[in-house]
């Protein structure tokens, strides 16, 4: 696990993989040409009972740029 100081931590913790705390995740994507050789893309991600820990939630947002040459 990442540390917000950027130290990282080791821990044995236990997993249920019951389907009450399975992970699941959510995204919505959005990707448009800005040329033709290149694309915007920007995506939120959601995640419950993250890491399949009950409770445990996440989120993030990925922006991207792809070009081609």
């Amino acid at each position: 696990m990442a540390l917000g100081d950027g130290q990282s931590q080791l821990r044995l913790i236990s997993v249920d993989l019951a389907r009450s705390e399975r992970q699941v995740d959510l995204s919505i994507t959005y990707q448009t040409p800005m040329s033709d050789h290149s694309e915007f893309m920007i995506e939120a991600v959601h995640a419950e009972n993250c890491g399949n820990v009950a409770g445990n939630t996440d989120q993030a947002i990925i922006v991207g740029m792809t070009l081609t040459f």
